[in-house]
């Protein structure tokens, strides 16, 4: 709606990239996300702050969002963790579409082995079936170990 064109706006400018582009991504990030419109400011901070706090430019962020982020939120992984999860793979030269598609094997792999996944977060000491005061390390974290 005419309520994410702001947002939009912002993304294209800030992050050197098209207009075009910036409505179409966050547009595919609201829709995955089952977001509202009024959310598209959350989806624009999350992407330029991974793009500026990285090597990483707009596109190739949000090139990288857009083939995980599927995966992501059916995983239940919030929008802050997969761009944190991206900035961190941006640091370390894993740039674009082909981050994203990285991210997205490694998220069907521990999806394909539940099991294993649940024995490898209990040995890092995330539980997650904790309540709402949990204490979890984050995806972040746990792909910076």
């Amino acid at each position: 709606t005419i309520s994410a064109l702001p947002s939009a706006v912002g993304l294209a400018g800030l992050g050197d990239t098209n207009l075009k582009d910036s409505i179409l991504t966050i547009a595919q990030a609201l829709n995955i996300f089952n977001l509202e419109a009024e959310e598209a400011g959350r989806v624009t901070k999350n992407l330029l702050g991974a793009s500026l706090t990285t090597q990483a430019d707009v596109k190739q962020i949000s090139d990288a969002f857009i083939k995980v982020a599927p995966t992501a939120n059916v995983l239940g992984i919030e929008i802050e963790e997969l761009s944190g999860a991206l900035a961190i793979l941006a640091e370390n030269g894993l740039l674009g579409a082909t981050a994203g598609t990285q991210l997205n094997n490694v998220f069907n792999r521990f999806a394909s082995k539940q099991q294993n996944v649940l024995d490898e977060l209990a040995r890092l000491g995330v539980d997650p079936f904790a309540g709402p005061k949990r204490s979890v390390i984050g995806l972040s974290n746990l792909i910076e170990q």
